[in-house]
């Protein structure tokens, strides 16, 4: 990990939203002037605001000057709320509110906020920015450009085959997703897919199909999660936009995502950086083949030469 050595000073922050207060940490440089400041909004396996991919936010921004707002996701960490249920419209709610929250800091300035948002993060901050007028524009780091469904279909796809599965295995794990879509869609009764489930559970590669649980609470939510399409929000941005795209990640499409992004983004000032040899993680993973969430591995060099100057220009333009 990159290590910044400026001075800072750490500061707890809450935000009230409807049904939760997030809880967080504002990491500003040290010194009394107001700074530009950027937002976290999570992935969907890191939901509180101590991740090594957000703290390497804080390293690469403190050190040229711009404040970092990290904060645990509703439901989790010190936040309060449900996360069982929340939907991504929600997601983007908190985080508008967590921006507008530092519109009202001493140390901030208020016309100079950015958004940051890893893997489902990347919708959010695209709702997000679509929504809010004043966010001077976004990051997204491994974001896909097609939907959930779609996304899942080739992060199963892909995992299932570097574990060593072929197209039988691939095809019957895909089915029961579809399955499962059908039934969020009230095409298709519980007992049926259950019998699905019934006869497939035995096999090894089960878990990998990420197929959930057949809770009635929460089918409205899963059907609402699997049909929810960006680009609507995508054609209202008019921020610069900064996308990176791994071109070994095997959890969203290293060429139609980024396709799709730029497509849309029609009112955009868009720079799209491919990273060589990183996966999922903006790193230059030890096995990026692996099965490693964390991909561990030193960060990318141009990720953070990218996010730095990019975040100079649009957040502290004419500070270079």
């Amino acid at each position: 990990m990159h290590r910044n050595l400026r001075p800072s000073l750490e500061e707890p922050l809450e935000a009230l939203v409807p049904g939760a207060v997030l809880r967080g940490t504002l990491t500003l440089p040290s010194g009394s002037g107001r700074v530009p400041a950027m937002v976290v909004a999570h992935g969907a396996s890191f939901g509180l605001r101590r991740a090594p991919i957000y703290d390497e936010v804080v390293d690469v921004l403190l050190g040229v000057g711009i404040a970092v707002l990290r904060y645990d996701r509703r439901g989790e960490g010190e936040s309060t709320g449900s996360a069982e249920s929340v939907t991504l419209e929600e997601l983007a709610d908190d985080l508008v509110a967590c921006v507008r929250l530092l519109h009202e800091h001493p140390r901030v300035q208020a016309d100079r906020v950015g958004v940051w948002g890893f893997s489902q993060g990347g919708w959010v901050v695209a709702l997000a920015a679509a929504a809010e007028p004043s966010i001077a524009g976004l990051v997204a780091v491994s974001a896909s450009g097609t939907g959930p469904a779609e996304q899942m279909e080739y992060a199963v796809e892909t995992t299932m085959r570097a574990s060593g599965y072929g197209d039988h295995d691939v095809e019957a794990a895909l089915s029961a997703r579809r399955m499962v879509c059908t039934w969020e869609d009230g095409l298709c009764e519980t007992p049926e897919v259950q019998a699905l489930f019934d006869s497939i559970n035995h096999e090894p590669w089960f878990p990998m199909a990420y197929l959930g649980d057949l809770s009635e609470d929460l089918r409205t939510v899963d059907r609402h999660w699997s049909h929810f399409d960006v680009r609507p929000a995508l054609e209202r941005i008019r921020v610069p936009v900064l996308l990176f795209f791994g071109d070994r990640d095997r959890w969203v499409d290293p060429v139609r995502s980024p396709e799709i992004w730029k497509a849309t983004l029609t009112h955009a000032d868009v720079t799209a950086v491919p990273l060589s040899g990183a996966g999922h993680m903006p790193t230059l993973a030890l096995d990026p083949d692996s099965l490693d969430a964390e991909e561990s591995g030193p960060t990318h060099p141009e990720y953070i030469a990218q996010l730095r100057n990019w975040s100079l220009s649009v957040l502290r333009p004419g500070s270079h």
